[in-house]
């Protein structure tokens, strides 16, 4: 059956004109009253009757089309649910009700109550948000959700200060008995804070006994552009006491977008006084990544060292052939002809 461009509802049929569809007109050689022709013998009436045959039936139809649109678009449905409408509640105790949700709930219902509260206007959030993000009762996600707003509403009017809000995040950050997971999201909320506030607590962090802790904010620290934590990489590095994953972390991040040539060049006059591997291929990734005509040279000289491992130079020579300059090329050449 062809579709009808005026019914939605595909398999219910509605017919503009039965006779379009009358078997009896469509093999006709008579014509009926109407101007349709009829099958030979056949009178008119009789395809008057078949025409309103088809049209009860066309009724029908369209009767059914009307009741499947009532079921797909409305009538709307009582809330038979049991649910009470509060009618206006002020933005403080909507706020208020959803914090309190989120120190009790589990999962997903405590995690989502927490955003359209911290969103409410003129509402008082970060006494609740601490205290759910030192929660260990509650869910590492919804205690992470805590963190995040905590630090964005710091310094909150009639709520808590921009110093309690960061001592919260430092309980956090340096309990050992915390979950990992929740340390990690206050450490990353500390070095997100407004106008470079999280740096020194960073800067502490690095020069804690804590290995987890130190290794973390030696991180935070090399991906950061602020100049205190650019100068405390390089301080760091000429100190012999200085772990090989710190020391590694200090060379990479030193040597990252923000690096000058004077941090490059800081980086290659360690080179001869490291022991560990790890340390030194940080320092040859750090050089390459770099570029520059001093660079290079440095790098080759590295590659042609007889008293360099066998496969430390390849390794060099690996590198420098990633890099598409005729200088590198011409130099690789040379060393293969000899």
């Amino acid at each position: 059956m062809a579709n009808d461009p005026e019914n939605p509802l595909p398999g219910v049929a509605v017919a503009r004109d039965a006779r379009h569809r009358c078997g009896a007109h469509r093999a006709t050689g008579a014509t009926s009253g109407t101007g349709v022709k009829a099958k030979p013998g056949q009178p008119a009436d009789a395809c008057h009757d078949a025409h309103d045959a088809h049209d009860a039936h066309d009724a029908h139809d369209a009767h059914a089309v009307r009741r499947r649109r009532a079921s797909y678009a409305g009538p709307l449905r009582a809330d038979t649910t049991g649910a009470h409408n509060l009618g206006a509640v002020t933005a403080r105790d909507a706020a208020s009700f959803l914090l309190a949700l989120a120190a009790s709930l589990d999962g997903r219902p405590a995690r989502e109550a927490i955003l359209p509260a911290a969103l409410a206007d003129s509402a008082v959030v970060t006494p609740a948000l601490a205290a759910i993000a030192k929660d260990q009762g509650r869910s590492r996600e919804t205690r992470r959700s805590a963190i995040s707003w905590l630090t964005r509403r710091r310094n909150e009017p009639d709520g808590l200060s921009a110093a309690s809000a960061d001592r919260a995040l430092d309980q956090l950050v340096r309990d050992r008995a915390e979950n990992e997971s929740v340390r990690s999201a206050a450490l990353s909320a500390v070095a997100r804070l407004d106008r470079g506030d999280g740096i020194q607590p960073l800067m502490a962090y690095a020069a804690t006994p804590d290995a987890w802790l130190s290794r973390k904010a030696f991180a935070s620290l090399a991906s950061a552009g602020d100049p205190r934590a650019r100068q405390f990489l390089r301080d760091a590095l000429k100190r012999p006491e200085l772990s090989e994953e710190q020391r590694t972390e200090a060379i990479r991040g030193l040597g990252n977008e923000y690096g000058a040539a004077a941090d490059i060049a800081l980086i290659r006059g360690l080179y001869p006084q490291l022991n560990s591997d790890r340390e030194r291929d940080a320092v040859i990734s750090t050089v390459v990544n770099a570029g520059g005509t001093e660079n290079i040279h440095w790098l080759l000289g590295i590659a042609k060292s007889p008293t360099e491992p066998m496969q430390r130079r390849r390794r060099v020579l690996s590198q420098l052939g990633r890099l598409d300059d005729p200088r590198v090329r011409d130099a690789l050449k040379d060393m293969i002809e000899k």
